[in-house]
């Protein structure tokens, strides 16, 4: 006489290993195994302002985790100069397609990269914005006398003023 019990009956298809890998590949594809990669933000000067698709993150440098599988806007802004606007995109790593593609992986952005990263800006001093490539040099005496009236006012720090200083210089005839 044997007894049989009817939850090893509804048990029974789970012993199948075609049915523990499509488990597997159901539970691995919606958590998104792989879709965050970090991302760095570096500026030149430091401590500017960065939002990432119009969230405030922090002040660079700063590191982030984001999703690999879209792109995204960078922002970074700093008092006394030009705000920059970066799009970061995905793309495949390095060595184009992988060989052997698991299902899941690709759906989630695992053979993927975000380009370029890190993300450096080197910001540009505003006054600099009204004129050309090149400056005379009655231009950059103006420009040397506003930078330090500005530093002296407290809206340049005496780094920021340094490198506002010498892309002025870089721009002189």
């Amino acid at each position: 006489m044997s007894i049989r019990f009817r939850l090893c009956g509804l048990l029974y298809p789970l012993r199948s290993p075609a049915i523990w890998l499509l488990l597997v590949s159901i539970s691995l594809g919606g958590c998104g195994v792989g879709s965050k990669q970090k991302l760095q933000v570096q500026t030149e000067p430091v401590g500017a302002f960065v939002d990432i698709d119009g969230k405030f993150i922090g002040n660079s440098p700063v590191d982030l985790k984001v999703n690999r599988q879209v792109p995204h806007s960078v922002v970074v802004r700093k008092v006394g100069f030009l705000s920059e606007r970066v799009m970061v995109y995905p793309s495949l790593q390095e060595g184009g397609e992988p060989k052997v593609v698991f299902g899941p992986l690709r759906e989630s952005g695992y053979y993927r990269n975000l380009e370029p990263n890190p993300v450096v800006v080197e910001m540009v001093y505003e006054g600099l914005a009204n004129y050309g490539e090149t400056l005379t040099q009655e231009e950059a005496e103006a420009l040397v006398v506003r930078i330090q009236r500005e530093r002296e006012e407290g809206q340049l720090s005496d780094g920021d003023a340094a490198i506002a200083l010498s892309q002025v210089q870089d721009r002189m005839q």
